[in-house]
């Protein structure tokens, strides 16, 4: 693939990323791009907030990912768990994403934990080396020079959610790819 591109979509703390991310995945499939990855919607039972999950693009499998409370497991990102099941579904969607014939491969989200060689930076690192894959990259506005200082993303096209609609957002990347 010739110049693949990377898309960062970015924004505040809950100013709708991964919903934005949602609608374009759809309106991606349905212009019939060949997408994969995963995304980490927010998971609330009786209106309490109780974390993320990790969904499967290409099968809406999920796992639950970061919760409020403990499993058992210690490991935390500022006041969430990292439930370890959740991490290797994850990692293993990623790793089918990079090896499979996708157009376009998604991360939902990159971060500290990323930064710090954990979470998703494992993948990360192998659609890097080399890129053969067009990515579209969730980052939240307050880590993102930290993120791309480390990463050093080629090809990249940041996208503030805020400013773009999700339909037009689709019809640029399926344009420029």
């Amino acid at each position: 693939m010739k110049n693949p591109q990377t898309y960062i979509l970015t924004g505040n703390f809950n100013s709708g990323k991964t919903s934005f991310l949602i609608k374009l995945i759809e309106v991606l499939k349905e212009k019939k791009i060949k997408i994969n990855g995963i995304y980490c919607p927010k998971v609330f039972e009786n209106k309490n907030f109780l974390g993320f999950d990790v969904v499967d693009i290409q099968t809406n499998k999920s796992e639950p990912f970061l919760r409020t409370y403990t499993n058992g497991t210690t490991d935390k990102i500022g006041n969430f768990y990292i439930y370890q099941q959740g991490l290797k579904f994850g990692l293993e969607c990623l790793k089918i994403a990079n090896e499979t014939k996708n157009q376009i491969v998604v991360i939902d989200e990159i971060g500290r934990l990323e930064n710090w060689g954990k979470g998703w930076a494992s993948e990360l690192q192998n659609m890097l080396n080399p890129q053969n894959k067009h990515l579209i990259l969730v980052i939240n506005e307050e880590y993102l020079e930290e993120v791309i200082d480390k990463w050093k993303f080629k090809n990249t096209k940041i996208i503030k959610i805020s400013k773009e609609d999700f339909v037009a957002t689709a019809n640029r990347i399926i344009r420029e790819i």
